[in-house]
């Protein structure tokens, strides 16, 4: 790389530059390959293309951070839902790990329409995108969503689930998406009395709760269904649920 013409180099570290996942950590890491890296990235040509792929507007100095701030704030702050951003605050949110999985049909849990069984019953082979417990991500249809891993260390079975944001009649509301009889945080918003079948699997505050102790490393407990109330609630003694 280092051998190439600058004007090569130039044209191929385009593709380097942050998308609209806005994966900062990963962007900060092309600065330390070596000088030359360092020197192309930090150039005048490289920040003007950042703003001109996304049509930022700077009005002083063109610095990364501002165009930066600027696309994350256009492409994920704007575009979550307040709820995550009262449980996850700017910087810790900005900081997740991406996951690099985008599709959709899959969060949707739609795909076996689309290919094979087997892409559902082998869980989307998410495994092979998790690096850590908690990780932010943004499909091909350009939906924000956080991803959690979290196991039972009673049984140490693992589990996995999508939180993310899906729109209907130009409603958005959080949603989620996993394994069937696997997704606890998901399962206490529940309610098989509510006759709004398009809104059934919005989340509603006690799957919020159940993420913000997952969150602080309190103790979790597994969904128990109510027959009577045709409901989810927090079972007070079965399970011992945490982010892995």
């Amino acid at each position: 790389m280092n051998n190439l013409p600058e004007e090569l180099s130039l044209h191929i570290f385009k593709n380097l530059l942050p998308d609209k996942s806005c994966d900062l950590n990963e962007f900060k890491n092309y600065f330390l390959v070596n000088k030359e890296w360092n020197k192309l990235f930090n150039s005048t040509q490289l920040k003007m293309a950042l703003k001109r792929k996304y049509n930022l507007i700077t009005y002083e100095q063109i610095t990364y951070n501002k165009l930066i701030t600027q696309l994350c704030l256009e492409n994920l702050f704007l575009k979550i839902n307040y709820s995550l951003l009262y449980l996850i605050d700017y910087i810790d949110l900005i900081n997740l790990p991406v996951c690099k999985f985008t599709n959709s049909s899959c969060i949707d849990n739609m795909c076996h329409l689309k290919k094979y069984p087997i892409c559902y019953y082998n869980n989307h082979n998410i495994s092979s995108y998790i690096t850590a417990p908690l990780m932010r991500g943004i499909d091909d249809q350009g939906r924000n969503y956080l991803l959690f891993t979290y196991m039972d260390l009673e049984t140490n079975e693992y589990m996995y689930e999508f939180i993310y944001h899906k729109t209907i009649n130009n409603t958005s509301f959080l949603t989620f998406s996993g394994a069937f009889n696997n997704t606890y945080i998901g399962m206490l918003s529940e309610n098989k009395l509510n006759n709004d079948y398009l809104f059934d699997r919005e989340l509603k505050y006690d799957s919020l709760n159940y993420m913000k102790k997952l969150l602080n490393n309190e103790r979790c407990r597994i969904p128990e269904y109510n027959e009577e109330l045709k409901c989810f609630y927090e079972s007070k003694d079965k399970g011992n649920i945490v982010l892995i």
